[in-house]
């Protein structure tokens, strides 16, 4: 039924009203549901059911202050309304109010005891805080409430992040067994066996995540950490470029490419991909460090003091990078011939580092050719 306004216009009856706004809201018309809301409650404002749709459409268009009014509003009315604690709760988590989400998941739950979406949010909350035991506990009662098989994967991540590695295999173990094929799962499981120092089983598990996706960065990335331990160079570049062509802002990525071309002795392309971690990142002195090294093998010496120079500044000798940086500027000045700045250089490390006098040890420890040696000891000999 429609009823007539004063200009001969026919206006919407309110159960038509109603009628739009539930198709938009089930279309995810969010913003074109606000005004038909708005009218409605501008004429009942007590219709709750409509202020709980006008709040959930504020909370999914993200405008949570309004949302929370509205949730206010209803729940002074219906203090017991669990659906109206849960959103409430919700946008407080949104909103970095963890403590006021927290009292309303509790009433919530107390309310509806097997509602285990209560659970799952609550955790994440929980999460948040580091509460993690609190959190596991939470989805471990989701789970069994709801049977919802990514549950475990979130389970298996916090007891990752709690150090407990097997426990996490268990979750995801049960949770393949029961039919979730997804790389995220097989990433996870990775990622506790590589924890737990099973470098084989790791890079298998990464394996199967890629043959389910093979853009999967996480598990491209990992795998190729994984190569690098056992010196599979080329095998490790190609999964990190992989990682960069999905990515190209992964700085650690770029890092990680660059050592294993440093590696197989691509110095080019090493500095090439240190210098996009520096532009990513100019405060990463590792990567100065590392490009430095690569100037050095590209007789760029110039460039390789620069480089190093600035590593030596913001590094003290007592942090191990600051001495590395120290012993190579050293050999970048002296392969210039700049032997009074380099011998400089080499006492700066010797005051503090007296073994260092000990060539050999030096260039054993950083894996240094015979050239450096010599270099290093020409230095030491000339004191």
């Amino acid at each position: 039924m429609q009823t007539e306004s004063s200009n001969g216009h026919h206006l919407p009856d309110r159960d038509e009203q109603r009628d739009r706004v539930r198709r938009a809201m089930q279309e995810g018309r969010y913003a074109a549901a606000l005004p038909l809301l708005d009218a409605l409650l501008l004429a009942d404002d007590s219709d709750n059911d409509v202020r709980f749709s006008r709040a959930l459409a504020y909370y999914q268009l993200g405008k949570l202050e309004q949302a929370l009014v509205d949730l206010n509003a209803l729940l002074l009315r219906m203090p017991q309304n669990a659906d109206a604690l849960l959103m409430r709760a919700n946008t407080y988590a949104r909103l970095g109010q963890l403590a006021q989400a927290l009292a309303d998941y509790d009433a919530a739950a107390a309310l509806h005891p097997e509602d285990g979406a209560i659970y799952h949010h609550r955790a994440t909350v929980y999460a948040a805080q580091g509460e993690l035991d609190k959190a596991i506990d939470d989805y471990s009662e989701a789970i069994r409430l709801t049977k919802h098989l990514p549950l475990y994967l979130s389970r298996a991540t916090l007891r990752y992040n709690n150090g407990d590695f097997h426990g996490c295999i268990s979750d995801v173990t049960q949770a393949i067994s029961l039919g979730l094929d997804s790389p995220e799962a097989f990433t996870i499981r990775g990622s506790a066996f590589a924890a737990l120092n099973e470098y084989e089983r790791a890079i298998a598990e990464y394996t199967q995540a890629l043959q389910r996706d093979r853009r999967h960065v996480d598990a491209s990335y990992n795998r190729g950490v994984m190569l690098l331990k056992f010196a599979a160079w080329a095998e490790a570049v190609k999964d990190f470029s992989r990682v960069i062509k999905v990515d190209n802002k992964h700085a650690q990525a770029f890092f990680a490419r660059g050592t294993a071309y440093y590696q197989l002795k691509n110095f080019l392309e090493a500095r090439r991909d240190f210098g996009e971690v520096i532009r990513l990142q100019p405060a990463n002195l590792s990567a100065y460090l590392q490009r430095g090294k690569c100037y050095w093998h590209l007789e760029k010496y110039d460039r390789a003091q620069t480089d190093l120079a600035y590593v030596a500044n913001e590094c003290s000798t007592q942090e191990s990078r600051g001495v590395e940086a120290r012993v190579w500027l050293a050999m970048a000045q002296a392969a210039q011939g700049a032997h009074d700045a380099a011998r400089a250089t080499w006492r700066e490390v010797l005051e503090t580092h007296a073994r260092c006098a000990n060539v050999a040890w030096v260039a054993q420890q950083l894996k240094l050719d015979a050239r450096q040696q010599e270099l290093l000891q020409g230095l030491q000999d000339a004191l």
